[in-house]
Parts: structure tokens; sequence; C-alpha cells
């Protein structure tokens, strides 16, 4: 580098237009003198044109080496490089219409292999077409090699600058903590500038966050759930455009509007090399356009889709029939679905008979596990083909009202012949003894293959306990059996705690709320005792609510060492210090405990000192419930006495921690949020093979028929029912064949920059380039320069200033 070039170096590195961008970690690498000769004004202008580490700029050379910068753009902007001998265009994306410019170089390779070096140390996994390269001298450029935590770092110091915010050293910490450990899911909700408040989020620097997944190869999985941060939807729709290995994709409880649900179904639709097969958009209002686009998604997927969560989204059942209709249609994605979630939303009889259609479609092919109705106004009634779902382990339709013989008919059917059913969830369903239960417990009973099953018959007040005259007869099924708010006075309860005591397989039983006393409290004490002297299987017994010190206190001094509980529910029992001090007793002598839930029970500080006590002894107990009544009772105390209470709790939640030690490991978890949520696939699973009876049949509207989708919009928006139900027969198809991955297109081309109304930063401005028209052939600009790229400036006559 000649001297004059190292002046010109630590000048353009002084200028105010580059120093500003310093605390974003830019710095010059190379700069190159230049010459754009001007045909409309005749005229060679003196350049200088300098590369960074994440911008380019162009000055105008000026008298006594002063410097006019005409031209700066991110390395993200380029569209085009090309070079013949010693001649550059260079083209970029600029609000402004100069957005492509030529020069002469004489050191037009040097420059050329300066910006692709810059340029690949932030755009690790970007495809080779993010930008067109014409290089008549081919120089060699070395491939960038860098762990997988420091290229996805570069990669978000590149968005950071893009967008003009300082990258956070917490966040920069937090991803390395994750990728060197291996750690393929990505909760932004973890992420240390994740604000509760929609508010005080910084939407900028969680963008340049999110944005560094476009390209990215390590994540599987990103997660954001139970924060009100709707315009995450927007950045991770605006990912989806262009990821190719994210599978799976949680947006719940974020508060997302319908055009923000709408970006994400056009993503997806958008990127046919899209990887999602586990979607979660759960907790967001799902209007009947968004969900038609849904559906058109569902309708075009080419690869299997084997969770799909979009429970308490306010769907109506019109928006309920498009998605199944696209099942239908597409029913190599619905054969694979393991999970479906579909809770709280409004079926009714339209939707409920969509879904019989897409029972009876699949028939005993269907491959899901886990299927979640509850509160969706469903019509059991209608569903004789659920008897065909073989695979179905879990079935919730609770706090849907069953009322009629013949929805327990559909259930008792199914519940006789499913090979895999082990969790049945019937709660708030209205479900009497006579019309119900008793023929549920039958159907089981005659399951020879039904075990180990979970029964949720909660809250079904019309039940009124009577259903012990026929538990025994599935005793050999249930492990686990919750009878909350089913209440019943001492004489009938009693009787059921006995007959409860011979399932030889419960390991669960949830007592709570379910004593109405009108007698003396000794033969429901001694029918408690009983069930754990019976029934000695039992590990997790739940007795909150309605027994109260007079019962509980006795049931525990009758504890001894055959007791095999590892689990205790107690709360809300209003027991008071001296249920605690018999508590605290037990706990002494107890070596199997591990887990007690003691809250809501007017503890005060008498009764903390007594559990305190106790852990000197207990050595099991990890994990005890007791925040509302420490916070209550600290909130009521001041001076000594709120020390004094403030040490003892601080005990108890030592000991606590000493009985379950953590793992040592890194800081972030990295573990699930939903416990049925299947495992996140690393690569696309195959499709299940296609049914022969599903490759001819017929079925009704298409998605992809205009005509019938302006029919369906119009039926939306006209009939809050969701219109009558089709009749007319179309025609089933299978998907389009698959070809493989190395086959494919090349990926899109990167989409316009996200755009998200936000407060100014404080950092320098990035302007947001707006989309134009495209120009037309040979009306492109390449001669004065109008001030393009980011923070450019332009002179007062359009053009460089004279000498």
């Amino acid at each position: 580098m000649s001297d004059e070039t190292e002046q010109y170096k630590n000048i353009a590195q002084a200028d105010p237009h580059i120093s500003k961008w310093s605390p974003y970690g830019e710095e010059v690498q190379s700069v190159h003198n230049c010459v754009e000769r001007q045909e409309k004004k005749k005229k060679d202008f003196q350049l200088l044109l300098v590369v960074g580490k994440y911008r380019i700029w162009v000055f105008l050379k000026e008298k006594k080496m002063k410097l006019k910068m005409v031209r700066e753009f991110h390395l993200y902007d380029l569209e085009s490089l090309n070079r013949s001998n010693d001649q550059v265009t260079i083209s970029y994306k600029s609000p402004s219409k100069s957005n492509k410019f030529s020069v002469s170089c004489s050191t037009a390779g040097a420059m050329i292999k300066g910006i692709r070096e810059s340029f690949a140390i932030i755009a690790s996994g970007f495809p080779a077409t993010y930008f067109q390269l014409e290089d008549s001298g081919a120089v060699a450029v070395d491939p960038y090699e860098a762990d997988p935590a420091t290229k996805f770092i570069n990669n978000y110091y590149g968005q950071c600058s893009f967008y003009g915010v300082l990258a956070n050293r917490e966040v920069v910490f937090y991803l390395r903590d994750l990728i060197d450990n291996n750690v393929t899911e990505l909760d932004i909700t973890q992420i240390p500038v994740i604000e509760d408040d929609a508010d005080k989020a910084p939407l900028l620097e969680l963008r340049a966050l999110v944005a560094s997944l476009r390209y990215d190869s390590h994540f599987r999985s990103v997660i954001c759930t139970d924060t009100p941060q709707p315009a995450v939807m927007s950045m991770v729709a605006y990912v989806l455009q262009t990821n190719v290995t994210l599978t799976k994709v949680v947006l719940s409880d974020i508060g997302a509007s319908e055009q923000q649900i709408i970006e994400v179904a056009e993503a997806l639709k958008k990127n046919s090399l899209h990887a999602v097969q586990i979607l979660d958009l759960s907790g967001n209002n799902i209007s009947p356009k968004a969900a038609l686009e849904l559906a058109k998604v569902f309708h075009s997927y080419r690869h299997p889709l084997i969770e799909l969560d979009l429970s308490n989204c306010s769907m109506q059942p019109r928006a309920i029939q498009l998605i199944f209709s696209a099942f239908i249609e597409n029913p190599s994605v619905s054969l694979s679905l393991q999970v479906l979630n579909l809770s709280n939303n409004k079926f009714e009889l339209p939707g409920s008979l969509e879904l019989e259609r897409w029972f009876f479609a699949l028939k005993v092919y269907a491959k899901i596990r886990h299927l979640l109705l509850s509160g969706c106004t469903l019509s059991l009634n209608v569903l004789q083909s659920l008897k065909h779902m073989t695979e179905i382990a879990e079935l919730d339709i609770s706090n849907n009202r069953l009322v009629d013989g013949n929805s327990t008919f559909v259930l008792s059917a199914f519940l006789e012949v499913s090979p895999s059913i082990t969790n049945l969830n019937l709660s708030g369903c209205g479900i009497s003894y006579d019309a119900g239960a008793k023929s549920l417990f039958t159907a089981l009973s005659r399951n020879p293959k039904a075990s180990n099953c979970t029964v949720n018959f909660s809250e079904n007040t019309e039940l009124k306990m009577q259903i012990h005259k026929d538990l025994v007869q599935a005793a050999s099924k249930i492990a686990s059996l919750d009878l909350t708010g089913i209440k019943t006075k001492d004489a009938t309860w009693i009787e059921m705690v006995q007959t409860v005591g011979k399932l030889n397989m419960l390991h669960t039983l949830n007592l709570s709320d379910t004593l109405s006393r009108s007698g003396p409290q000794g033969p429901i004490i001694q029918a408690l005792s009983g069930l754990l002297q019976s029934c000695p299987t039992i590990t997790t017994l739940k007795l909150g609510s309605c027994f109260g010190k007079r019962v509980l206190i006795p049931f525990f001094d009758s504890w001894n060492d055959t007791v095999s509980l590892t689990s205790i529910d107690i709360s809300n029992n209003n027991m008071g210090d001296s249920g605690a001090a018999a508590v605290a007793n037990m706990l002494t002598h107890n070596r199997r405990l591990q887990f007690l839930d003691m809250d809501k029970n007017l503890t005060k500080t008498n009764g903390f000192t007594a559990l305190s006590s106790a852990f000197i002894h207990n050595k099991t107990v990890g994990v005890m419930n007791y925040s509302e009544d420490a916070q209550r009772e600290l909130a009521a105390l001041q001076g000594k006495s709120k020390e004094r209470l403030a040490m003892v709790l601080e005990s108890i939640h030592r000991a606590l921690q000493r009985n379950s030690p953590q793992e040592v490991g890194f800081w972030h978890t990295g573990k699930p949020r939903h416990w049925r949520s299947c495992p996140t696939p690393m690569e696309i699973l195959p499709f299940p093979p296609m049914p022969v009876h599903l490759q001819g049949q017929n079925t009704a509207l298409s998605i992809n028929d205009t005509a019938a989708v302006t029919a369906t919009v119009a039926a939306v928006s006209t009939a809050a029912s969701g219109g009558t139900l089709r009749s007319t027969p179309g025609t089933l198809r299978a998907p389009p064949p698959l070809a493989p991955r190395e086959h494919e297109p090349a990926p899109p081309p990167p989409p316009p920059r996200l755009v998200i109304p936000t407060t100014k930063p404080k950092t320098p401005k990035v302007e947001e380039p707006e989309p134009e028209p495209e120009a037309e052939p040979g009306t492109e600009e390449t001669g004065p320069f109008t001030g393009g790229g980011d923070g450019g400036e332009s002179s007062d006559d359009g053009g460089y200033a004279s000498d």
C-alpha cells in the first residue's frame, strides 16, 4: 500500500460517516482509488472506495485530500458485483434510483476480494446466489473457517450493523452457550433483551437477533411464548421466507394480529424448501381469513406435519372446516400428524362433521397420538369414525357437553377397541352415572389392550360419586383417577374410598374438593388411612380443600414406614400452625415423600419454624409449595419479626435445594416447554405410505378453487354460524411427489427488509428501503450520484460538485 493510499485510509477511518459506526465494531478493511466517467458532464471523477467489515462507502476526492461521501450501503444490500478487467460495476438495494455505479480501478481484483471476504464473515450459510457475481479475473477467495458459534455470532453482528443497533453482550454469551452445548432450540422468551411490556421491548435488537436465523443451519427450533411481543410473529415470518432448517416454530400467546398470522402463512407458501414440521400458533386470534391462508399452506405442504397446535385461537366453524378440508385434500400431511390441539375453538355441528370426514378419510392409517379438543362445542355424536383412530393415546374432550346417549355411545365404542389409549380427559362434560360413566367403565374393562390409563372425571357434578359401583371391573386398567369437584356426603365418600382401595394398578388419586362433611371425622380418617394400607401402589395423593385440620392432622399422625406416598397435595385446607406442626412431625420420620404442596393453609411464623426444624432430619423432600402463605405473612410483619421469618424461609429454601441438587451445567436448559410436544426433528421426515383408498376418492371444497375460496370468504363475512355444510363432492388427490432435495430449485432471492414500526433509536438512523417499480431495460441510471445508501449525501445539483 502506497503512502498516499495509507494516508487516505487514515483519513477515511476518521471521517464522521465511518467513525459513527465504530461502536458497532465497524473497521476499515481496505481502500481503493477509483475513477468514474460521467458521460453527461464528459468528465472523470476521482473516487475513494472504502470496504469495511459491514459497509461500503464511496467518497469523492476533493482538494487538500478532503473527502465528500456520496454513497454508503451495507454489504447485505449488495445485489450484483461485476468485474471486467479494471472495470467494476456494483449495484445495491437503495431507496434512491442511483443504486448502481461503475468505476475503473487498478486494484479491481483486490477490491472484489476484499468485499467478498468481508461479506463471507457476516454471511455464513447465505446462498451463493445471494448477490450476482461476475469476475473476469476469477480472484480466489479463501473460504471463511470458524466454529459454528462464531459464525452465528458474526451473522448477529452483521444484522446489528444492518439495523443500526448495538450488539448485546448478554445475547452473545447466550448464543455461544447454546451453540457450544449443541442446543438446537432458540427460545426467544429467554433472551436477555426480551421484555414483558411490549411498549418497552427493544424491537430493533430483537429483530437483529431473529434475522440472524434467515440462513442459519444450526438451530432447528424457534420459540416465543407467553409474552406480549406480537412483532416477533412478523420477524419469524421474515426468517421463514428463506430458512430451510427450522423444523419447529412455536409462537404462542404473543397477541399476534390477523395480518401477522397471514405473514407466517405467506412465508411458508413462498419458501418451498422450508422444513417446518411442528407449528404452534396457539393463543393468537385466527380469523377466518387467516385460517384460509393456513389451509392453503397445509394443502401445499411437501413434507409431513407432525404437530399442530391452534388451541385458544377463537376459530369459528368455517375456519375449522377449512383446516380439515386441507387435511383431506392433502392426506399425506394429515397422515403424519401425531399431535393435534384445537382446544377452545368453536366447532359446533359444521366443524364436527368436517372432523368426522377427516376421520373417515384416514381410517386406521392415521398416526395421531394426542387429540386435544377441550372446550370446542364438539358434537361428539357425529364422530362415528373415532373408533378407527387406533393410534390415539391421549384424548381430551373436556368441557364439551356429552349429555346425550349417542355421545357416550360413540365414546364407549372408541374405548372398547382402542389399543393405545392411556389418557382420557372427560372433565366438565356433564356426564351422569346412568347415562355415561357406567357404559364408559364397561367399555374400558372390555378392552383387552388398555392398561395404565389416566382417567379424569373431575367437575362432573352429576355423577354424585356413584361411579365407584363400576370401578372394580376396570381395576386392572386405571392407573390415575381424578374426581376433583364431585362432592358427596360421608357415607358415600367412605364407600367410594374403600372401592378405590381395590384398584391394584392405581398410582395417582385426586380427591380434592370431594367431601361434604356432615358427621364425625373418625370414619373419614380411618378410610384415608385404610386406603394407603389397602392400595400400597398409590404414590401421589391429592387432598386439596374440604378436609381441614381435624381430618388431616390425625391422618398424618397415623403414618408409618409402610406409607408409599412420594407426593401429596394438602393445599387450601386452612390447617394453620397446628397443621404445619403435624406435617413437620411427619417429615421428621418420613423417608419417601419428595413433593409437598401445603400452600393456602394460613401458615404463620411458628408453623414455618416447625417446618424448618423438620428439615434437619428430612433429606428427601425437594419440592414444597408454600409461596402464597409466605408472601402473605411477610407482608403482614414488620421489623425483627419480619427478619426472623425471612431467615426461617431462607433456611427452608436451602434445605429444599440440598434435597434436590440441580445438575451442574450451562445456564440455559434448552428443555421443551410443552411436555407432550414431539421431539424436535433434526431433518425432514419422509411421508408415510399413501393408503390405496386415498388415491382415488372424492372430497369437497378445493382450497385452490378460486370460486370456492371466494364463496368461503363471502360466507365467513355474512354467516356467523359458518353457513350450510358442503355436500357436493370434488376430487381428492395426493400431494405432488417430492423431488430429492439436491434437485430442488435454488432458494428464493432474499426478501425485502422487514419493516416493523418502532420508535426512533438514538443510534445512527438506518433508512428502511421501500420497494420500487422495476426499471425498464436501458433506463438504469449509472451517472451522477443522487445520495444512495444508508446515510449517504448528495450534492445540490444532483451530481458531483465541480472541482
